[in-house]
């Protein structure tokens, strides 16, 4: 069953409401992607688990037929071996080990980032602390010069708005990349051992170290903030993680279920006609695995729109499903940890101090969240 006027999905913060609305129509739902594009939305999880391996949708934004260009690049955008290579290599660059690595040096520039807002008991925890924390979390990752940083988020931030001409800024970035990987010095993160690789051409490594950039910090920016909004909207929640009631790890999951940054979803592409839920869908059309609408499942999860953070973990989808599971979950999980708990062990009344604005890119997520809060120091 579907609507039979197509309404509009965008990231902002009606977005679950509109999901639970959309779901209400069926498990497949016509809409205008971030309020323009033509797409099939999935709702339930069952059927999303199942669109997530089936070989009749792919990834590759070239099988479209409405001649619109996919936000899509690096192995984000293939399928079948040539994904699997591609996401092969790129699998050092984010093993567990590398990650438990960085764990000393993301409380460190957490504390600092923290530490900084303190004395004046007001900050914006998004552009004061979660996406400077972050971009140094994966400018260190790919050996990015401190002093370079800047104009790689500014590059970054444009390809990642949903219309407009991206190609602009993905030329800069890709250029600077290039110039990075061919960089011998030994401080330069994970990029000259991609690069050392037989696998990968130089394209291929600069393309990796693009969507580990692109994909990687504006995503568990979002995940911070928007954990930290849900958290003083629900303060006995915040003082369940404080005074331990709930463990940290079992926060993150409940927070990533609850407001993670890929509330709409991912978009796969049919390459023929598909009939999925018992809706046909021609070839050449956009299909959105729907995850908030999967995390919000009231089947699923018992009280699924109820912030819990005591909830026994049932598998959220925040990550996706299949072969393009999400590369960078464990380093995610991680930074959220950190920075949430320090967050709420280090500010006390934690208050919103304005309105949250609201982002425009991609991803579901807050551009600025003012907060007023009383020290605690030496915590």
């Amino acid at each position: 069953m579907t609507t039979t006027r197509p309404a509009g999905l965008v990231p902002g913060p009606a977005i679950y409401e509109d999901l639970r609305r959309l779901a209400g129509s069926g498990p497949v739902v016509k809409v205008l992607l971030h309020g323009r594009l033509p797409a099939w939305l999935l709702t339930r999880p069952e059927d999303i688990a199942h669109a997530a391996v089936d070989p009749r949708l792919t990834s590759d934004g070239s099988f479209l037929s409405d001649g619109t260009s996919s936000v899509k690049f690096g192995f984000m955008g293939v399928d079948g071996a040539a994904h699997a290579r591609l996401r092969r290599s790129a699998t050092s660059a984010l093993s567990p080990r590398r990650v438990r690595a960085l764990r000393p040096y993301l409380h460190r520039i957490t504390d600092d980032a923290v530490g900084a807002v303190l004395p004046a008991g007001h900050a914006d925890l998004v552009t004061d602390v979660a996406l400077p924390i972050a971009m140094r979390v994966i400018c260190e990752l790919l050996g990015v010069p401190v002093d370079e940083r800047d104009h790689f988020q500014g590059a970054a931030n444009e390809m990642l708005v949903p219309s407009g001409d991206r190609a602009p800024a993905r030329l800069r970035l890709f250029d600077y990349l290039t110039t990075l990987v061919r960089d011998e010095r030994p401080e330069c993160g994970v990029l000259p051992a991609l690069a050392a690789t037989d696998a990968l051409s130089e394209w291929e490594v600069v393309e990796t170290a693009a969507l580990l950039l692109v994909a990687g910090y504006q995503t568990t920016a979002d995940l911070i903030g928007s954990a930290m909004l849900a958290l003083i909207e629900h303060p006995e929640q915040l003082r369940a993680l404080r005074d331990g009631t709930s463990t940290a790890d079992k926060a993150i999951e409940e927070l990533l279920r609850y407001c993670g940054p890929m509330a709409i979803g991912v978009t796969r592409y049919t390459k023929e006609a598909v009939t999925l839920a018992g809706t046909t869908i021609p070839a050449g059309e956009r299909v959105v695995l729907g995850l908030g609408s999967a995390n919000r499942d009231p089947h699923r999860y018992a009280g699924s729109d109820r912030l819990d953070l005591t909830r026994e973990p049932a598998g959220h989808f925040s990550f996706g499903r299949g072969p393009h599971y999400c590369l960078g979950a464990s380093l995610a999980q991680l930074e959220a940890e950190v920075v949430i708990t320090t967050l709420c062990r280090r500010l006390r009344g934690l208050r919103l101090a304005a309105e949250p604005v609201w982002h425009t890119t991609i991803f579901s997520g807050v551009a600025h969240l003012p907060v007023a809060f009383t020290a605690v120091h030496g915590a």
